[in-house]
């Protein structure tokens, strides 16, 4: 009972020597390892909900002296 070789290899390979880097518009951070190939995909989904969190009841615009702007 138990998982096949080829499985057990397969989900092995995904998780070794792992090693990612952060792009930004200043170029790209140092490699770090990553140590759970899901952490990409977990980090976006919080941070889609975050987005989405902040900005519930944002109007499309600024108000100054009442006056809603829009455009800039």
């Amino acid at each position: 009972m138990g998982f096949a070789l080829q499985i057990v290899s397969l989900i092995l390979s995904l998780y070794e020597n792992q090693k990612s880097n952060i792009r930004t518009g200043n170029g790209t951070s140092e490699w770090f390892a990553q140590h759970c190939t899901l952490s990409p995909y977990l980090y976006n989904i919080r941070a889609k909900l975050l987005m989405q969190l902040a900005m519930d009841g944002y109007d499309g615009g600024f108000r100054i002296s009442g006056r809603l702007v829009t455009n800039l």
